[in-house]
């Protein structure tokens, strides 16, 4: 849900921003993007220290980096990742706020 609520955030700031045309290209250029280099197929852990470090910081990492850490846990093992949770929760305000001042519905 803090994924969901992070990433869907920014979608409204970038329309908020952008026409509805541009907002489809650069969305899908931002996902791309993401999807690629952003920590999604591959884990931080794999990627080159100087892009991890940065890498490590991005919602879709986070998201990520925390199912992958919930899925390893064993039953009944405390492995809830707070860092992850704590970058997706801080995406999520900021976009939040973002999107309260550009999104207006029209």
């Amino acid at each position: 849900i803090l994924g969901t609520v992070a990433l869907g955030s920014w979608g409204f700031a970038l329309a908020g921003l952008l026409r509805a045309e541009a907002t489809l290209a650069v969305a899908n250029g931002i996902f791309l993007l993401l999807l690629f280099a952003g920590g999604t197929l591959l884990p931080t852990n794999r990627l080159p220290d100087v892009m991890a470090g940065f890498v490590a910081f991005l919602p879709s990492a986070a998201l990520g980096d925390a199912l992958r850490t919930l899925m390893d846990a064993p039953s009944g093992a405390d492995g809830t990742p707070w860092g992850p949770i704590a970058i997706l929760a801080a995406w999520a305000v900021s976009g939040i706020v973002v999107s309260v001042r550009t999104f207006r519905w029209e």
